[in-house]
């Protein structure tokens, strides 16, 4: 008979070596205790405990699990997840928006409202009104409309409001908030009836009528008025009363005297009432002899002398001649004469400085003694006037230059020939070699810069594609590259090279070309490669060899850079497993890739 492990444990009874557990023990030897209900199949019993699959959970793994434990956002029932209020979805994880968004917008995961155009609010269940009234009124949010601030106006209040509305008599400006009146009104709101050309700017427009300033008529205030209307002896002219005869005045109210009074009398009702004594229709009949000659007033019957005269009529002179109109009367019956007049009468014309005493004055002119000058004589006068080439300066002449002597009448050379040449008759310099010029200033140029330059104080600033001291040499192109001799412009190249500018290689396809490029890249490139080693010996040669090859074929570059490369990659490989020198290297490199030409 097959026993069963530890006898079941006391817990079972041993069947054929296996255990059958009583109720609520389980394991090979009903030692463990059981799980409630097996777990329901939906799970693993271990030590009594039911450790459930993913999707289902309870002690006994009985009930289905929800997505996410929805979302710590509702309850799980049968599987099933049964939202709060505010939350939907099947895991409870969108939130809800305030009242739908009123059906006015969108509403995002987050649970607020993305509202549509025109609507606004938590809920987008305010209307919105257009361009925020433009921040000039408040907008009713259940119209949509604006109720916009005072002196604005519009859908959105974007204009100004005009005053009245310009009372339906002109155009408001938006823009401005002023009326723009028709013809016929005025004011700020256009109320006020427009009179006649405004009244001419004469006049009071009040209700559309015109209240003329004074001196001015009419409907519209354009005509002057005048005085009284002329006392209706005359025609109103431009407001001037043109009085008929023999009325006067500015109202023409006065009768004229005729003949017109004298300033001895005036005009009172047509009859001229004289003064002082004078007589006669127009009071010109003076009470004193010869009427005083005009030289006096008459006072009472006698006449007063002006100062310069004197008698009973005023007809005589007190000083002689009466001081001639240029001079002073003094109280002594002498002349004191005006600045300019002399004699006893001021009848001559006196000189400056009365001529120095060393001249004759004739007619306030000084005529000098020879040897001086001058408005007074005082001024000495130079020799032959220094013969237009000098000043004369204190009796002295200052001589131009280029002309000497007393009188400045001997010309010399100018400038003493600049120390550069020698002054032959006087006149004229003869200027030494490399100097030119009226007076040897002008330093000469080697060659006169052979017409190749342009001279700058004896030295050629040469023309481009010129060089020498005198620019006689001509600059061959881009100085023959450094591949040949120029001579006289033209470039003498050097064997292997050829064109203008001695830049095209002219070596043919031959051993000793490739050679020749070969000894020149191995001793350019030995050092490289004993100090940094193959691979850079390598570019170096093959940098080196790839330009000379070039003047060495015909073929493309790409050609020749691919067999050059391929060259010398095998020779590299040889001399890498044969341990030569540096040198011995390059030399099987540069022969290997000659023989390849």
């Amino acid at each position: 008979m097959k026993l069963c492990p530890n006898d079941c444990s006391g817990n079972g009874v041993c069947r054929y070596g296996v255990c059958e557990c009583q109720m609520g023990f389980d394991g090979p030897d009903c030692s463990y205790a059981a799980c409630p209900n097996l777990c329901s199949h939906n799970g693993v019993c271990h030590n009594s405990t039911c450790y459930c699959l993913p999707e289902w959970r309870g002690m006994d793994c009985s009930k289905p699990k929800c997505a996410t434990d929805c979302s710590s956002a509702g309850i799980c029932v049968d599987g099933s997840c049964k939202c709060l209020e505010g939350w939907t979805g099947e895991d409870c994880s969108i939130r809800l928006c305030p009242n739908k968004c009123s059906y006015q917008g969108v509403c995002k995961t987050d649970g607020s409202c993305s509202c549509y155009p025109g609507y606004l609010g938590d809920d987008c269940s305010q209307v919105e009104c257009l361009k925020n009234c433009s921040f000039r009124g408040v907008c009713n949010s259940e119209t949509g409309y604006c109720v916009c601030d005072e002196g604005f106006d519009g859908i959105y209040c974007q204009n100004k409001a005009c005053p009245a509305d310009c009372t339906n008599h002109g155009e408001c400006d938006v823009a401005s908030g002023k009326c723009s009146c028709f013809s016929d009104w005025t004011g700020e709101d256009c109320s006020s009836p427009r009179c006649p050309m405004d009244c001419n700017k004469n006049g009071v427009c009040v209700d559309g009528k015109c209240y003329c300033n004074k001196g001015y008529e009419g409907v519209d205030c354009l005509d002057r008025s005048c005085p009284d209307k002329c006392s209706n002896r005359g025609a109103c002219q431009d407001g001037i009363c043109v009085c008929d005869h023999p009325w006067a005045g500015v109202s023409c109210s006065e009768r004229e005297c005729f003949p017109a009074c004298s300033e001895h009398g005036h005009c009172f009702d047509g009859t001229c009432q004289c003064l002082n004594g004078y007589s006669g229709a127009a009071c010109d009949v003076s009470p004193c002899m010869n009427d005083c000659n005009n030289r006096g007033t008459c006072e009472a019957g006698v006449c007063v002398c002006d100062n310069d005269y004197m008698g009973i009529d005023c007809g005589q002179f007190r000083c002689p001649k009466g001081c001639s109109s240029h001079g002073k009367c003094m109280m002594d019956n002498s002349c004191n004469c005006d600045l300019g007049w002399t004699g006893e009468a001021c009848d001559y014309m006196s000189c400056p400085r009365n001529c120095s005493g060393i001249g004759a004055c004739r007619e306030g002119v000084c005529y000098c003694p020879e040897g001086k000058s001058g408005v007074d004589c005082t001024v000495a006068m130079c020799p032959s006037s220094c013969n237009g080439h000098g000043k004369c300066v204190a009796g002295f002449c200052k001589c131009e230059p280029g002309w000497s002597g007393l009188d400045c009448g001997t010309q010399i050379c100018p400038k003493k020939c600049s120390s550069h040449g020698v002054c032959r008759k006087g006149t004229i310099c003869e200027c030494d070699a490399g100097y030119s010029g009226a007076d040897c200033g002008t330093k000469l140029c080697v060659f006169d810069c052979s017409a190749n330059g342009e001279c700058h104080d004896g030295l050629c600033v040469c023309k481009s594609g010129w060089y020498g001291a005198g620019c006689e040499k001509k600059m061959c192109p881009s100085d023959c590259s450094g591949n040949g001799i120029c001579r006289n412009g033209t470039c003498a190249c050097s064997p292997g090279w050829k064109g203008d500018d001695c830049s095209q290689g002219n070596y043919k396809k031959t051993v000793h070309c490739a050679m020749h490029c070969a000894d020149d890249c191995t001793n350019k490139c030995a050092r490289s490669l004993e100090e940094s080693g193959v691979v850079k010996g390598r570019e170096c040669y093959l940098s080196c060899s790839r330009k000379c090859f070039t003047a060495c074929t015909d073929r493309h570059q790409e050609q020749l850079d691919a067999r050059a490369a391929a060259v010398a990659a095998s020779h590299l490989a040889e001399v890498e497993g044969r341990g030569l020198s540096a040198v011995e290297e390059l030399e099987i490199m540069s022969r290997s890739a000659a023989a390849q030409m």
